[in-house]
């Protein structure tokens, strides 16, 4: 409940709640003994530590501070998570943190490992859509490899 609070505050222009609730859920994280709590009873919920670091990235893409997204994802780097997707859409807010800073190697590099590890999920994002537009927005020229993946989740250039 903490994190839809505090996701309901940031994109309210509340930051101040959207932190008090952030570090209400950073603490009840902290409380699991095992890392991430998998619900495994089919409804995709998981819960801990790594949770509530993934909401704080998003929550700084939304104010637009790509660069705390990139050092959250920085210390997430190599984490296991237990369902995949949830994941991966902090990968995607990585991805964008990237291309909000301009290193469009880097952004184009997170989606491509995307791709790799949940390309059918990869294809319906219209987020990965458009992050990947605005870096073809901004490129003068575009590399076979930036085609290729447009084409893949269908951004036309």
């Amino acid at each position: 409940m903490l994190q839809r609070v505090s996701t309901a505050a940031i994109r309210d222009n509340r930051p101040g709640e959207a932190e008090d609730a952030l570090a209400f859920a950073r603490v009840a994280g902290m409380a699991i003994r095992h890392g991430e709590h998998d619900s495994k009873d089919g409804l995709l919920h998981a819960f801990g530590p790594v949770t509530v670091q993934m909401l704080a990235a998003e929550n700084a893409m939304v104010v637009d501070k790509p660069q705390v997204a990139l050092a959250i994802g920085a210390q997430l780097a190599g984490t296991k998570y237990p369902p995949p997707w949830p994941w991966q859409r902090h990968r995607l807010d990585i991805a964008a943190a990237h291309a909000a800073m301009r290193q469009y190697p880097e952004a184009l590099a997170v989606l491509q490992q995307i791709r790799r590890e949940l390309p059918e999920w990869l294809v319906k994002q219209r987020f990965a859509r458009d992050i990947l537009a605005g870096m073809i927005e901004k490129r003068r020229t575009l590399t076979a490899e930036v085609r290729e993946l447009a084409d893949f989740v269908q951004v036309p250039y």
